[in-house]
């Protein structure tokens, strides 16, 4: 066993002894140290590592020599991507006239005058000819060295890491693979707080040597101050080649962008840039924690905080092309968005006024009853087993169910099938044809209007008391089928004498009465392009489902004052887990830049949608164990009282059914143990595609007749 594995207290693991045979036959040429970058990058090297964790393993040893890799190690971003930083350095240049040329030209440019010239300092790259003849002599370097500062921040714990380490006696040799030059880099370091001197700091360009091609270490160890230990990000330069040059490597990803943050940086000039770099951001702005947490907090940034701050972006250029100033996110999947909106930058939502309206599918429905009329109202609820009055009917409680059309079991005495069945059980499915007499029975119905009646009185007042008024607004929801905002519409036009506007996260499985409604989707819409996956709705109320205690009813004071009443019998959703996945996706809102740096940046909004969409569907189809590790801990509703809570992901069993329920199969079978996940993994897909085959056949037959 080596000192530096009892150092860090490891033992003799087969994986551990694989990995230092690797370590010994990287200097042997390219192919073993390809072989270490491949097992280090299934093994996830590095992955959950902090600057905080480094240090306690360092800092107890003799004084040594460390060298630290710079950029994605202890100086971040505030944009994901080198092409991100060339667009805001050649918007700028063509904004004071020192560009002939568009941003998309300059990207294109220095793109090609790097390859030109690798290796190269700011002002080498700059004279070469892609640039030379369109660029103002001096105006190109000085411009991207500002760029660098304003866009430079320090990796969450990197400065008293660093300064613990020299507090110990370790000389910090800071080195970087890059084109600026020593003071230009050493203002980034500084300005944010860094301690480097000149003499410590090492530069590619300057001494023609580089971490990559792994002829920098060498000359690191020759100094007069040998570098036994090297701390950096990248498995190929940062680790492959320090030991190869028989540096010991020290992996730290934490602040090199994830997969999905790559995702959602996009091409050049676009604002998923800055989100992506506000989610790395949050992922990394608590420091160390607990390995639930840490998933929680990177699921919330990587996942719920890109999405969501996607579409508020959408949102606001929405309602300014509307013209409209009343925005109202809808409890209680909009309490994540507004929550969000109120930490983003103000300057965002200038001119327009933000409102959480408070309520719950049920108030929303009984009360559009009153004025669509109780007769259409069961027809649109009961056409289709998803509608809103037989959704889950038979999962969820019968009282529930009830409850969804103002009845209880009191309301039953002429219907004794149903009179005798227990509330907390669901409706058996030998009951549909008596439960549909009952919704066809013209005194029920007459029930249910008068209910209805009082209801919309009641919801009319409480919003009017609550500040809703007159004129256009806009409406923020989840989404999915329409019918809810069907209702809402209803419920408002009656009430403010304008139909509002809807704008939904998404669409799917949109029911007829969506189209007398006007709603706008952001990133999903199958009635368009078909939804990425399946259970797209199940991924997405994931992260919207909200512990808020839920509107059970309206109640009216003798005073005529009308309030909520609420139903805090089922804190099932209201979990610390779930917190600190908000608050991950609450951070990346609060970290973006202000929508004056974006637009000075020249950073738009366009294609975002695309993005969410592959970045929903690299989650939820190919999730990583941190993603399903999260996602455990968390639950999903299948029902609009909250008598319904699943599990959303847990590992499968080798003795339980093959059809078990789980809310989402592809994380449950990466919890899983590697024996029971792939035999299970293959039978679920030939079952999934026996039912497609199956039901093309049945389609072909009701064709033919």
């Amino acid at each position: 066993m080596s000192s530096t594995d009892l150092m860090e207290g490891r033992g003799l693991r087969p994986a551990r002894v694989a990995r230092a045979l690797l370590r010994s036959t990287s200097a042997r040429g390219d192919a073993p140290a390809r072989a270490l970058v491949a097992w280090d990058r299934l093994a996830g090297t590095g992955t959950g590592e902090t600057w905080d964790g480094i240090a306690e393993r360092l800092v107890f040893g003799p004084p040594r020599g460390i060298s630290v890799d710079v950029f994605d190690t202890v100086l971040s971003r505030r944009v994901v991507g080198d092409e991100s930083i060339f667009w805001i350095t050649g918007t700028a240049l063509a904004a004071d006239g020192s560009w002939a040329g568009t941003a998309a030209d300059f990207v294109d440019a220095r793109r090609d005058a790097a390859r030109a010239r690798p290796n190269g300092t700011l002002e080498q790259i700059y004279a070469e000819r892609p640039l030379a003849g369109r660029c103002r002599s001096g105006a190109g370097p000085r411009a991207e060295a500002a760029t660098e500062r304003q866009l430079a921040l320090p990796v969450e714990g990197s400065q008293e890491a660093l300064r613990r380490l020299r507090d110990a006696g370790h000389h910090l040799v800071f080195v970087s693979d890059m084109h600026l030059s020593r003071p230009q880099l050493l203002a980034c370091l500084v300005g944010v707080g860094l301690e480097v001197v000149a003499d410590d700091l090492v530069i590619s360009s300057e001494v023609q040597a580089s971490k990559w091609d792994g002829t920098l270490f060498p000359l690191l160890r020759a100094g007069g101050s040998p570098v036994d230990w090297h701390i950096g990000n990248d498995l190929w330069s940062d680790v492959a080649m320090a030991e190869r040059a028989g540096v010991r490597a020290m992996p730290l990803k934490v602040a090199e962008p994830t997969d999905l943050e790559a995702l959602m940086a996009g091409p050049a000039g676009s604002v998923g840039a800055a989100i992506a770099g506000a989610a790395r951001v949050a992922r990394w702005s608590d420091g160390p924690s607990d390995a639930v947490a840490s998933a929680l907090r990177e699921t919330g940034a990587d996942v719920a905080g890109q999405c969501l701050t996607a579409f508020l972006l959408w949102i606001r250029d929405e309602c300014r092309s509307a013209e409209i100033n009343q925005v109202v996110f809808l409890a209680r999947d909009g309490e994540l968005p507004f929550r969000m909106a109120l930490a983003m930058p103000a300057d965002h939502w200038d001119g327009l006024e933000l409102q959480y309206l408070q309520g719950s599918r049920r108030l929303w429905s009984v009360a559009a009853a009153a004025v669509i009329g109780v007769e259409e109202w069961l027809r649109a609820g009961t056409a289709e087993s998803s509608s809103f009055v037989r959704q889950d009917q038979h999962l969820i409680p019968w009282g529930s169910l009830l409850a969804r059309v103002t009845l209880t079991s009191d309301d039953l005495g002429c219907h004794p099938a149903l009179a005798d069945l227990p509330p907390t059980e669901p409706l058996p499915p030998s009951h549909d044809g008596a439960w549909r007499a009952l919704l066809a029975d013209e005194e029920v119905q007459a029930q249910i209007s008068s209910r209805a009646a009082e209801q919309y009185d009641n919801l009319r007042q409480y919003l009017l008391d609550g500040g809703v008024r007159a004129g256009r607004m806009a409406v923020v929801d989840v989404g999915w089928r329409g019918q809810l905002a069907w209702h809402i519409s209803t419920v408002l036009r009656a009430i403010t004498g304008d139909a509002p506007v809807h704008l939904h996260f998404g669409g799917v499985n949109v029911a007829p009465e969506a189209s007398q409604v006007d709603i706008r989707r952001f990133a999903l819409d199958d009635s368009v392009v078909p939804a990425p996956f399946a259970d797209v709705i199940s991924c997405v109320e994931t992260f919207t489902a909200s512990g808020h205690a839920r509107a059970h009813s309206l109640e009216r004071d003798p005073d005529g004052a009308v309030r909520l009443v609420l139903d805090r019998s089922s804190p099932a959703m209201d979990t610390v887990e779930r917190r600190v996945l908000w608050e991950g996706a609450i951070r990346v809102a609060r970290t973006m830049p202000s929508r004056a740096r974006l637009e000075r940046w020249g950073l738009v909004d366009d294609s975002l949608a695309e993005r969410v969409r592959r970045v929903l569907s690299e989650f939820w189809l190919t999730p990583s164990p941190v993603h399903a590790l999260a996602a455990a801990h968390l639950a999903a509703e299948i029902d609009d009282a909250g008598d319904g809570i699943h599990i959303i992901a847990s590992p499968y069993r080798l003795r339980e059914r093959a059809d078990a329920s789980r809310t989402w199969r592809q994380g449950s079978l990466r919890l899983t143990s590697p024996g029971v996940r792939y035999p299970l993994g293959v039978l679920l897909a030939l079952r999934s595609a026996l039912r497609r085959v199956a039901g093309r056949l049945s389609a072909r037959r009701h064709r033919g007749t």
